[in-house]
């Protein structure tokens, strides 16, 4: 599986033959499109967009679903695809309660937020993080739109938060690969670079 990071949101992820993007910034033509506000998902050329709403779905290629908040502000996708699970926490990092974990299930690599709305929500990321059973975490949206390389104080907070329970490290790059066998057991934290 091959994970590249477009900014903000949006990551693209490769597996299978299948092409996977969530929260495309313009016109996609990706395999499958996730999409955790539906503003703009009439102009997604995917094979197959899903939104912010509950719903289970399967084919050949993948196993998806998507779990909204108790208050339907927000939206968990999930979707499993050459033997990896990946789950993207969408936009607005509400406190899930443990039903709504529950639904989750084991992941193996997790997308989540640590800034929303001009504010740190590194404390609620590290509640996710400690609440569900995921191999990688990649945290999200922690540098400014104006420049994508203008970083956040979000992340120095996100890193304080976890210090000393979960490990870390910067990849330096905007993508990674990995196999299924290449899994660890231990939760760890990677930090990607916009390039």
């Amino acid at each position: 599986m091959k994970v590249y990071w477009l900014g903000g949101l949006n990551f693209e992820v490769s597996a299978e033959n299948t092409r996977i993007v969530f929260n495309p910034t313009g016109m996609s033509d990706a395999d499958y499109i996730f999409a955790s506000n539906t503003d703009m998902y009439d102009c997604y050329y995917a094979s197959k967009v899903f939104i912010k709403e509950n719903f289970e779905y399967s084919d050949n290629n993948i196993e998806a679903k998507g779990i909204l908040s108790e208050n339907g502000d927000d939206v968990i996708h999930t979707f499993n695809v050459g033997g990896i699970s990946v789950a993207h926490f969408g936009c607005g990092m509400r406190d899930y309660s443990k039903k709504t974990v529950d639904k989750i299930g084991q992941i193996d690599i997790a997308f989540i937020p640590i800034h929303v709305e001009g504010k740190s929500i590194s404390a609620q990321a590290k509640k996710i993080m400690d609440a569900i059973d995921v191999n990688i975490v990649i945290p999200m949206v922690f540098t400014s739109k104006m420049d994508e390389n203008e970083q956040l104080p979000s992340l120095t907070e996100f890193l304080d938060e976890i210090k000393g329970e979960y490990d870390y490290s910067y990849i330096g790059k905007d993508y990674f690969e990995i196999e299924k066998a290449e899994l660890k057991k231990r939760t760890r934290v990677i930090i990607m670079h916009i390039k």
